[in-house]
């Protein structure tokens, strides 16, 4: 089977680095599909120590939320097939990979989603044979690529952030081992006496 993934075959928000930040805005398909009445924009910064989320509704409600860093449990990643039926069926799946803040009262924030064409699933009652044309080339978006960098950018910086307060309170460690070339075993220890 040959998996080709492109890039028109999903939708998600546009992720740069400006500085130390991380920022993701809402893609431009969907801000024009929306005649622009609506836009999300994140920014994440660990010199800061917060994610700042600003959401545009209408035009001209604007709701800004930050969330420092001490504040975030958990950041989720999950998954979901959106094509109807699809338990029963042999079609291709449309992925929805969603990023989620979990903070420390259990409430989820939504981040964002990224959707596209994924790979194609035989659940039907037919052998996998039955459909070899669908197996011989199968064509998906970069929707799991894409979230799944994103994912572990914002995580990496949350746990970045977070791991100096995590040094202070624990107990103290060994010191580290002298670092060694790889393939250089250390010296025997001396003979006793």
């Amino acid at each position: 089977m040959s998996v080709f993934a492109l890039s028109f075959l999903s939708m998600g928000p546009r992720v740069t680095r400006e500085g130390e930040r991380l920022v993701a805005n809402t893609s431009l398909p969907f801000r024009i599909a929306t005649l622009f009445s609506w836009n999300k924009r994140l920014e994440a910064c660990p010199r800061e120590g917060k994610v700042v989320l600003k959401r545009t509704m209408l035009w001209t409600f604007t709701r800004t939320t930050e969330i420092p860093f001490q504040d975030i449990r958990e950041i989720n990643y999950k998954y979901s097939n959106l094509m109807p039926l699809s338990s029963v069926s042999a079609t291709d799946a449309i992925d929805c990979y969603t990023i989620l803040l979990e903070l420390h009262d259990r409430h989820e924030i939504k981040l964002f989603s990224w959707i596209g064409q994924g790979e194609f699933e035989n659940n039907s009652l037919y052998p996998d044979w039955v459909y070899w044309d669908e197996y011989i080339v199968d064509f998906t978006g970069t929707q799991a690529n894409a979230s799944l960098a994103f994912f572990e950018l914002l995580r990496g910086m949350w746990k970045g952030a977070s791991a100096p307060a995590l040094q202070g309170n624990a107990a103290p460690s060994a010191p580290p081992l002298p670092r060694q070339k790889p393939g250089v075993r250390p010296a025997p220890p001396p003979p006793a006496p």
